[in-house]
């Protein structure tokens, strides 16, 4: 299934497939996280404007604009 990671829910991981943003795309590669890299979403902020997200030892919150641009797929 593909979805954007915004849509992806809490515990469910999956592979990055793109990301739409070049400057955000060049901040998360700076942090070791691209395309290709497993994510999951541990949890979300209370509104729902920040997800806290894990990729191996990487942990990071991201605002929903951002996770906006990335492309998931994960199974059901």
């Amino acid at each position: 299934m593909v979805t954007h990671l915004s849509a992806l829910k809490t515990g469910v991981t999956a592979r990055i497939i793109s990301i739409q943003s070049d400057e955000i795309a060049t901040r998360l590669i700076a942090m070791g996280l691209a395309q290709g890299s497993e994510v999951s979403v541990q949890r979300k902020a209370l509104f729902g404007n920040t997800l806290y997200i894990k990729s191996g030892n990487l942990r990071m919150g991201l605002r929903k604009e951002e996770a906006d641009v990335i492309t998931v797929s994960y199974e059901e």
